[in-house]
């Protein structure tokens, strides 16, 4: 029997005598008997596989993939800008930003992450706006806006009262004018005082909201 006529050895080059030589294929090594395959991917120095690749061993040889988020031929892999060629999965208020061999999603200022959405920030709710004490604070998607209350005029962040209180009076958030509170005063005729003036220590008023706060009155 002509033992180099058995394909199952892959050996390049059979030698017949009283020793068979048999030289292997590439991609195959001796076990003194048979050529047997070699796992290329088992050894680094032994596939040129790039390092953002993966190794798969194949009868004789082995091949190049490269890893998710790269392209190329496995040999040379590049990273893939995914926000760039619209391969992204971020929510629509949301910003890509592309990563090696990924990307991240960050949300837009007024939106904030929730079960991997970006949803509405509410920042009347959180308190989280520039709304002056004087404003409502009205809510939209991605952000906010003030409108100064009634009795107030301004851009809302900051409001400047229409309305200008008399004696023993402050001007109050809801911009009507409010009678002081037992034991503070105002004697100013024309102001717009957010607050009264407290009486010092051992002085209280005669009246809470009556014109006769204008002073304090000793109590000893």
């Amino acid at each position: 029997m002509n033992e180099c006529s058995i394909t199952s050895r892959n050996c390049s080059l059979c030698a017949l005598g009283d020793i068979i030589s048999c030289v292997c294929n590439p991609g195959y090594h001796s076990n003194e008997t048979h050529c047997i395959n070699t796992n290329e991917c088992s050894e680094p120095t032994q596939h040129n596989c790039s390092a953002n690749a993966d190794c798969i061993d194949t009868l004789g040889s082995y091949q190049c993939k490269c890893h998710t988020g790269y392209t190329g031929s496995g040999q040379i892999c590049e990273n893939i800008d995914e926000c760039n060629q619209g391969l992204d999965s971020c929510s629509v208020h949301a910003r890509c930003l592309d990563t090696i061999g990924s990307y991240t999603c960050t949300c837009i200022e007024g939106f904030t992450i929730s079960e991997k959405s970006c949803v509405n920030v509410d920042e009347c709710e959180t308190g989280d706006n520039m709304c002056s004490p004087f404003a409502d604070c009205n809510d939209t998607e991605g952000s906010y806006f003030c409108t100064c209350k009634h009795g107030f005029v301004g851009n809302g962040e900051n409001c400047s009262p229409v309305i200008v209180c008399g004696i023993g009076t402050y001007l109050s958030q809801d911009g009507s004018c409010t009678p002081c509170p037992l034991n503070s005063y105002n004697d100013r005729e024309e102001s717009v005082l957010q607050q009264c003036f407290p009486c010092p220590p051992g002085y209280v008023t005669d009246a809470a909201g009556s014109v006769s706060n204008l002073q304090c009155m000793c109590t000893f």
